[in-house]
C-alpha cells in the first residue's frame, strides 16, 4: 500500500469547469478518477480552483487510506485513451440530462458515473 505522500506525487488528471451563476459561479476543479470521493476544489478563477483542489486532495486521500478503501491510481500502461462507443438513444438522453443538470460536459459526466459505479463495493 502506498503512503499519502506517494499518492500525492501521482499525476492525476484534473478537470476544471465553470459553474453557472445559478450555482454560485466561479470554477470547480476535480479529479475524475476520484469523483465519488469528492476530490474537488472551488475558486473564483481556474487557478484558484486547482489550488483548492490540491489542498483537498490530500485530505480525501488520507481519509480513503484511513478507511482502508481502494484508491484508483492514474496509469500509463496504454489505457486512458479514447474509446468510441455507441449509446442507445434513451441512455444518451438520460446521461445528457444528468450532465446538463450538473453543469458538466457529457464526457465528464460519463466518466463520473462510471467511476462512481466502479468504486461502489459489489
Amino acid at each position: 500500500m502506498k503512503t499519502l505522500e506517494e499518492y500525492m506525487k501521482l499525476d492525476y488528471a484534473v478537470e476544471v469547469n465553470e459553474l453557472p451563476r445559478q450555482y454560485g459561479g466561479g470554477y470547480v476543479a476535480s479529479i475524475p478518477l476520484l469523483a465519488s470521493a469528492s476530490a474537488s476544489g472551488w475558486g473564483e478563477t481556474p487557478a484558484k480552483a486547482v489550488s483548492a483542489l490540491e489542498k483537498n486532495k490530500g485530505a480525501v486521500i488520507a481519509r480513503l487510506l484511513e478507511e482502508g478503501k481502494d484508491i484508483p491510481e492514474p496509469c500509463d500502461d496504454g489505457f486512458g485513451c479514447d474509446i468510441l462507443i455507441s449509446l442507445p438513444a434513451p441512455l444518451h438522453r438520460k446521461i445528457a440530462a444528468i450532465a446538463d443538470g450538473e453543469g458538466k460536459e457529457l464526457e465528464a459526466c460519463i466518466i463520473g458515473l462510471i467511476t462512481d459505479a466502479l468504486m461502489t463495493p459489489r
